[in-house]
């Protein structure tokens, strides 16, 4: 009997362990995340409201899926994922960030992320893409982060990238790239940080690739294969302050590259295969560390300039003492900036490098005279082979601006009308052409010598000379003219030199090594008129130098190295019809320095450092007509500024740093018929700021504004074209262009506008074209084109329409041309109208071919025009789950895989590459959640079933000791051969 009563308690016991194990198990399956359900197959289907991906999920679990969650981060890095199935993010629209970098993504399909529009992150970098669809990065409005590095890409479409006004860091190196699309970085308004590098077969750079980034201030080129530059490619680029382009393949460089890059104080040239460089290309005041080693510098005469540059500004140069000449085998080991034309043995040999001119001057071409201004006029006359010159039909003039003062090509063009052989007064010099007292002399290594005493006009190009002396003047002083030297080696125009040359009328000094002038050097020319210094080396004058110049009218100081103007350097110039000082470094001006100018009517000072314009330093210019202060780098107006230049008509303030315009600063410019302030930092435009006027075109792109107010255009009676695009404007008064009569353009592409009111283009009637595209417009009201005439086109594409209302569509019926391309529209029955309008007026409808479904995801990339009513009606609904899983294909519900799921990363990534730009990706680690995933429901379950059997078996050994212990006692004491555990 013991041994039976024993055989039943042990049953007992085995039972409760039974039930224990049994316990663990249970509990393991019913560890299901909140808002979970898990299936026995291993399938976890979470829906609702969780935030995140679970962390405690069931190890069996093989597929995952996430549905109207709120899921705001995914990060997927350092797995194995080989391919994304279309529609995989689609009910993930709360996502932020999205990380898939380490992995082996082959390709992805197009439109991924469309649905993603609060998307602030994406990360695609290494992995194996090859190629990216078309529109892949449109509908992401809200992205900050962008990086696609270290992918075999060979080719980037064209549209490839939205609207993306938020993006400030884009990431696009290690690659297979030969060349980038034109537009790549267009949509990328406010980006800050750009990495093009380490493409090794990248050696072609479109020169308009960045137009569009005046935010830029960090740009990565190095490493690539790159040849050569344009001379635009940098030009909008105000904000830049680092520039990477070492390790390329760089030979030359364009004189003006850098000449817009005001902030400028970073740049890297070493490791490329550079033989020379122009001397001014690097002469950017803001530069403050420069590097040049590792090149092939080649160290003949065409260098010194160059060399000369590197001297002076060795303390910037980080490289200097290993900046060294490759060539001549002579000169090689020797420091660049060591060199003297000396040491480089010059004598006949080409002079320095000259900086570039606007166009060609008359060396390059022996047999044709061309005198060059500084605003583009070309007056050329053809010299017929046996030294008859002969006018050539007229003079060519190029260029936008024609002076209003006699400048100096025009007595070129006086003086040089008539021609005779030159036999008919004497000999002419060596390497001159003579005629009618005329000479002209090119490449010429001194200053010529015979010289008719009857010579009117002098002119000499190309001289190898470095002084400027009395004599020079002495045989033909009383009769000369004009003298014009231009391109020459020349440093120094001693004193005196022009004290016999009283009859003077023009005076020309260009392209030379001058830095400066003898204070009395042209008091005895008192009937100049035109005086040119351009394109010298002048650092600074006397305030005096010009004060005995009574009759000049034209004075061009441009293309110097000025940085500021002696306070009365130009007060006694009362005749001054024209003052060009643009291309300097002036960074600060006087209220007295054009005091007393009372005749001077164009005024140039773009190009330069200006920060600050003083109250009242135009006052005494009434009739000025032309002001340019373009280029700058302004950053406030004074209220008054203008008030007294009511004959104003062109006024440049484009590419400054406004940020504010004062209230009534162009309200007394009644013939104001141009004006340009685009580029600025303007984030607001107040009601009071424009007066009556006859301004024709305004033009306002590249700045920050945020917003249109009622009437602030008002005055503005005249205008034809408002250009408002590539702002932040998010929303525009209804009132906003009221006055507008004559308006037939208005363009507010490229802007936040989610929507416009009714009434926005009201009293607008002779409006023809409304540019609206690449905004976020949702939404138009229906009555936003009424009472419109006919207009010519309105552009709409690349916006976020999902539909668009009968009554608007009625009122673009006489309309020539709609674009409508690059919209989510949603094909359900709200459709309706627009697929019919399409159909009706297929023709006027650009590009109606590609105008598809986004969505639903059943008629995706169906043209509208196909959708028939039984689809808009019809019961198709979207793929409600994103799956996925670690393996090489991505699944969906009904393959229903059992394969592991892996979602934990790995915590270390690999290093950046040396050298490079890029900031390393966070990579987090999302393992360590301390959520457990149980629903209140399951933990009670759980901690009754495991208490249960706790108690069971507590009963079970009590019960066996009591009947071990009854029975006990009817038999004879017995040795202990077994106890109860």
């Amino acid at each position: 009997m013991v041994h039976v009563h024993w055989a039943q308690c042990k049953g007992v016991m085995w039972f409760s362990v039974l039930l224990l194990l049994l316990g663990e198990q249970l509990s393991s399956a019913l560890c299901c995340p909140s808002n979970c359900s898990c299936s026995q197959e291993g399938a976890l289907k979470c829906r609702g409201n969780i935030t995140d991906v679970p962390s405690a999920m069931p190890l069996q679990t093989h597929l995952l899926q996430l549905i109207q969650t709120q899921i705001t981060d995914l990060r997927l890095y350092f797995n194995q994922l080989e391919s994304l199935q279309a529609g995989t993010f689609d009910n993930l629209t709360n996502l932020l960030q999205l990380d898939f970098f380490n992995n082996s993504i082959r390709e992805i399909p197009p439109r991924l992320f469309c649905h993603l529009s609060k998307l602030m992150r994406l990360t695609l970098s290494r992995n194996k893409l090859k190629s990216i669809p078309n529109e892949s990065f449109y509908y992401l409005p809200e992205i900050t982060f962008l990086s696609i590095y270290r992918n075999p890409l060979t080719f980037l479409p064209d549209q490839l990238i939205g609207l993306m006004p938020r993006l400030k860091e884009f990431y696009l190196y290690d690659t297979e790239l030969e060349t980038v699309p034109e537009n790549l970085f267009a949509n990328m308004t406010v980006l800050e940080k750009l990495s093009v590098n380490f493409n090794k077969k990248l050696w072609h750079l479109p020169k308009n690739i960045f137009c569009c980034l005046p935010s830029l201030y960090r740009l990565s080129l190095q490493a690539n294969s790159i040849q050569s530059l344009s001379l635009e490619l940098f030009s909008s680029l105000t904000s830049l302050d680092t520039l990477f382009l070492h390790s390329n393949k760089l030979r030359s460089l364009p004189s003006e590259i850098f000449r817009n890059l005001k902030r400028l104080t970073n740049v890297s040239l070493h490791s490329n295969q550079f033989g020379t460089l122009p001397g001014e290309v690097l002469s950017v005041a803001s530069l403050r560390e420069v590097t040049l080693k590792d090149n092939p510098w080649n160290c003949t005469c065409d260098i010194l300039g160059f060399a000369e540059w590197t001297a002076h500004r060795r303390s910037i140069i980080k490289d200097y003492g290993h900046v060294l000449c490759q060539a001549p085998s002579h000169l090689r080991t020797n420091l660049l900036g060591s060199l003297t034309s000396e040491s480089v043995q010059c004598g006949d040999a080409p002079g320095r490098t000259a900086p570039e001119l606007a166009v060609d001057g008359g060396h390059t071409m022996p047999n044709r005279l061309d005198d060059i201004t500084h605003d583009g006029t070309v007056v050329a006359t053809r010299i017929q082979k046996k030294g008859v010159f002969k006018e050539w039909e007229g003079s060519t003039r190029v260029g936008r601006h024609q002076r209003s003062s006699m400048d100096l090509g025009m007595y070129l063009h006086m003086l040089l009308s008539v021609y005779a052989v030159d036999t008919v007064f004497g000999s002419c010099p060596d390497g001159c052409k003579c005629g009618d007292n005329k000479i002209l002399c090119q490449t010429i290594t001194e200053f010529p010598s015979s010289i008719p005493a009857t010579t009117t006009t002098l002119y000499i190009a190309n001289i190898r000379i470095f002084s400027l002396k009395p004599s020079d003047f002495d045989d033909f002083a009383e009769a000369l003219l004009m003298f014009v030297l231009k391109d020459s080696t020349m440093t120094e125009v001693l004193p005196d030199t022009f004290d016999k040359t009283k009859n003077l009328v023009a005076l020309g000094l260009m392209g030379t090594q001058l830095q400066s002038l003898p204070n009395e050097l042209f008091q005895n020319l008192r009937d100049v008129r035109s005086l040119t210094l351009s394109n010298n080396k002048i650092l600074n004058f006397n305030p005096a130098l010009f004060s005995t110049l009574v009759a000049l009218e034209d004075l061009d100081l441009s293309q110097n190295i000025l940085t500021s103007i002696p306070g009365e350097a130009f007060n006694l110039l009362t005749n001054l019809q024209q003052i060009n000082l643009e291309k300097n470094y002036i960074r600060s001006l006087s209220k007295q320095s054009f005091q007393g100018l009372g005749e001077l009517k164009i005024l140039r000072l773009n190009a330069n450092d200006i920060k600050e314009l003083p109250a009242g330093c135009f006052n005494d210019l009434g009739n000025l007509e032309q002001l340019s202060l373009q280029d700058n780098q302004i950053e406030h107006l004074p209220c008054h500024l203008f008030s007294k230049q009511q004959k104003l008509k062109k006024l440049y303030l484009s590419s400054n740093c406004l940020a504010l315009l004062p209230e009534g600063i162009f309200l007394n410019l009644p013939n104001l018929v141009q004006i340009t302030l685009f580029e600025n930092q303007l984030h607001t435009l107040s009601t009071g700021i424009f007066g009556p006027m006859a301004l024709q075109e305004l033009w306002l792109y590249d700045n920050r504004l945020t917003h249109l107010e009622d009437n602030v255009f008002s005055n503005l009676t005249q205008l034809q074209l408002l250009v408002l695009s590539r702002n932040q404007i998010r929303s525009v008064s209804a009132g906003a262009f009221s006055g507008l009569t004559e308006l037939g353009e208005v363009s507010l592409h490229t802007n936040l506008l989610t929507s416009l009111e009714e009434g926005t283009f009201s009293g607008l009637p002779k409006l023809l074209n409304i540019s609206l595209e690449n905004n976020i417009i949702q939404f138009l009201p229906g009555k936003l084109f009424h009472s419109l005439p006919p207009l010519r086109q309105v552009d709409l594409h690349n916006n976020s329409l999902f539909s668009l209302s009968q009554e608007l569509l009625d009122s673009m019926d006489t309309t020539e041309e709609v674009i409508l391309t690059e919209n989510p529209w949603r094909c359900d029955g709200e459709i309706r109208p627009l697929r019919d309008w399409v159909r009706r007026y297929h023709s006027k409808v650009l590009n109606a071919s590609i105008l598809t479904c986004l969505s639903p995801a059943s008629l995706s990339k169906t043209k509208i025009t196909d959708v028939s009513d039984e689809d808009m009606m019809a019961s198709t609904p979207q793929s409600s789950s994103t799956l996925i899983t670690t393996t090489n294909t991505w699944v969906t519900p009904t393959e229903m895989r059992r394969l592991p799921l892996t979602l934990t990363p790995k915590k270390s990534a690999p290093a950046t590459p040396a050298n490079t730009t890029l900031q390393k990706e966070q990579e987090q680690d999302t393992s360590g959640s301390d959520a457990d995933g149980l629903s209140r429901d399951s933990k009670i379950i759980i901690i009754a079933f495991v208490c249960s059997a706790i108690i069971a078996s507590v009963i079970t050994c009590c019960i066996c000791w009591r009947r071990n212990k009854h029975s006990s006692r009817d038999l004879h004491p017995q040795a202990k051969t077994s106890s109860v555990v």
